[in-house]
């Protein structure tokens, strides 16, 4: 996992606050971008870190 995330972020300019989203069997469903920073520094409210997992029910969520 760290190895798709260091290809995917590690040329950014900007800091980016990423989720992921897995299922009951802890395979990634889905990956999204919650926030993007400034040069230095990603502030975001602990609420928004879980926003995407209810709005997409992680835990049922099922590629088709």
């Amino acid at each position: 996992m760290a190895e798709r995330l260091v290809l995917q972020l590690s040329s950014l300019e900007r800091e980016e606050l990423h989720v992921l989203l897995l299922n009951s069997r802890n395979v990634v469903v889905r990956q999204e971008r919650i926030y993007v920073g400034n040069v230095s520094a990603a502030l975001v409210r602990v609420s928004e870190l879980f926003t995407e997992a209810v709005r997409f029910g992680a835990l049922g969520y099922t590629t088709a």
